[in-house]
This record gives C-alpha cells, structure tokens and sequence, in this order.
C-alpha cells in the first residue's frame, strides 16, 4: 500500500493535479499512429468481456508516436468501469467495422476511475501497451489485478485437472476472493469478481449457486452497493441476479408454480411444436455439418470451436476451459489450418451461414 500511495505522489507531481476534471492519457506503440481510441463506461458487467459500440462515451486519435489523451468534467463523482481500447485491424479507423463485425482484434484496458482522476498509461519496459497504471485513485489497477489473479487461479485449475483437485481448488478461490475484493474496500471491484465468478459460461458457475445459498457474502456485497452506488444500473442488475439465482436454489419459484396445469400444458405443446418446425425446415443442418467437419480435431480443439462460435473472446474461452491465453491461441491456430480457415468471421460464417 505504501509503495502504491508513493507511485501515486510522484505521478501527481509529474502530471499535475487537475482539480474536478478527469485526464487519461497513455502511450501506444507507432503502429497505432492515426488510429481512433475509444473510452467506453461500462454499466452492464454482463458485457464487460469486450468493447461494445454503445457503451462509448470519447474517441481520439492517437497522435505520431502512439500517444493518446481524453480530458473533460462529465464523468462521474463516484468510481465507474471504463474501458480504454484502439482495434489492430488495417481498416481499424473506418467506422463500417467495429467492435467483433469486421474487426476482432484489439488492445484494450479496464479500469476504475472517477470524474477528478489523473491517470497515465505508459508502455513497459517490455514494450507492452495499456498493460500498466499510473493514477491518482488508488483502485484505479484493481481489475489489472484482478486479471493476474485470474491467470494463477487457471494454472491451478490445469496442474492437475481431477475431479477432487477441482473441489478443493474452487473451495480455495472463493475463499481467495473473497477475502481480495473485500481488501479492495471498492465494491466494484468485488462485482468485477463476482461476474467472472457467476458467469453461466464459466466453470464456477455451478460451485457459485452453492455457495450463494450458503454465504452472507453477496447479500453484504449488495448492502455495500446500495450504499454507495444505489442509482447504478449495475446496482439494479445485481440485485436482480441474486434474488433470481436464490429463488432457483431456494425452490421459490412461487409463481411458476401457481400457473394453472391446463396453461403449462399449452406451453409445453408450443415449445414441442416449434421444436418441431425448426427440425423440419433444416436448422440442424449446419450443426451435421460442423460435426463432419470436427473429425479431424482433438477434444481440446473441439471445444474451443464451440466456444468460439458462441461469440466468445479468447479470455473467455480460457477463463471457461481453465487454460492459458497462450494455449486458447495455440489451439485457434491449429483449427485455422485443420478447417481451412483464416479468421473467427470465417468460421462462423462457414459454419453458420
């Protein structure tokens, strides 16, 4: 903490403190010359996992060398989830393919700010960009944290991936952060955990349900955001979740259980018939089709295909599979020469459309 506080001094003496404006600026590397940077404030943790047209808020173009700032008075007092990030995409400047369409490569970075923060995104020393923070907010880097965290809880997971080393890792890492996000003393970044936690593609997920029903921890968790953020729409959004998620492990699902026998009949008949409908007209063709196609794929690879042509990210398909960015990359690439293939459009396409 104390070294955090002595980065955060010296960096407001070599910037200067903007009193009631915010000012991000950072440091691409020349390849980003002339290329628009997006600042995005993300409400919706449920579409947290890539850049999203509507979440953005500024765009600027980064300068020669890479540089790129945003300033002004219009964000808010309080902590938000924002999102810095410039597509590598030759046509990455035109506005006809953003944002997974036509381009699904970009570099981006999460972070928290407020309205009257200062912060500074400078390449390493490594030569990496938007991988680093320099700010006036202490909890500006929580979710650059949180990702770290991330990639020890995956090799964990893929150390040795048996049933019982599964239960006592997922036991530990709750635990772990929970005990993280409580340390953090912000609850968003508490809620930045529990979307990664909760998430229904995730692995967690299951283990997430249990451990709902039996912790006080995401009532607190939903105390400490009406408390400090009782207007968010994130706020709302989990609020709901909870309640939606206790209600099914809980068993109270009162009013499904109201609707009279004759109406649930209905119901059934109608999901029976237009199962029947879409079977009839070929919907099923391409699914024939992509299974043809796997033969020559291993398991790991199949299910990264799968996960690929339901829009997920590479993080995502680690995060779900518990495997290294670097082995998701690995895989995708084997795919590509196995099915012919050169990108995510070409896949979904060959195997959609």
């Amino acid at each position: 903490m104390q070294m955090k506080l002595l980065v955060t001094v010296l960096f407001l003496l070599g910037t200067g403190f903007l009193h009631a404006q915010y000012y991000f600026s950072g440091k691409l590397d020349s390849s980003a010359a002339g290329k628009t940077v997006y600042l995005s404030l993300i409400q919706d943790y449920r579409k947290i996992s890539r850049p999203y047209s509507d979440q953005i808020i500024h765009k600027a173009m980064a300068g020669p060398a890479g540089e790129f700032e945003f300033r002004g008075d219009n964000l808010n007092s309080k902590n938000r989830i924002y999102r810095i990030h410039v597509e590598e995409c030759e046509d990455g400047g035109s506005e006809t393919g953003h944002f997974l369409k036509g381009c699904n490569a970009y570099r981006s970075v999460l972070f928290l700010a407020r309205n009257q923060d200062t912060l500074g995104f400078p390449e390493t020393l490594g030569g990496e960009v938007l991988c680093s923070i320099q700010s006036t907010n202490a909890n500006s880097t929580d979710l650059l944290e949180v990702d770290a965290l991330k990639e020890q809880m995956i090799l964990d997971f893929t150390e040795v991936p048996s049933a019982a080393s599964r239960e006592l890792n997922l036991n530990k890492w709750f635990l772990l952060w929970k005990d993280y996000g409580k340390a953090a003393e912000e609850p968003l970044t508490e809620l930045y955990i529990y979307a990664f936690l909760s998430d229904r593609g995730s692995e967690t997920h299951d283990y997430y349900l249990k451990d709902l029903v039996g912790s006080s921890y995401y009532v607190e968790l939903a105390e400490s955001l009406e408390k400090g953020y009782s207007n968010a729409t994130f706020t709302r959004i989990y609020r709901s979740e909870i309640q939606a998620d206790l209600n099914v492990m809980q068993g109270a699902t009162a009013p499904a259980a109201k609707l009279p026998w004759i109406l649930l009949c209905l119901l059934s008949i109608s999901v029976f018939i237009n199962f029947y409908f879409i079977r009839k007209k070929g919907v099923n063709k391409p699914q024939k089709r992509l299974t043809k196609a796997e033969d020559n794929l291993t398991q790991q690879e199949k299910a990264v295909l799968h996960e690929i042509l339901e829009g997920r990210s590479n993080k995502e398909i680690a995060a779900a599979l518990f495997i290294s960015l670097s082995t998701v990359k690995s895989h995708i690439n084997s795919i590509y020469k196995k099915l012919g293939v050169s990108s995510r459009k070409d896949l979904k396409t060959h195997f959609r459309d």
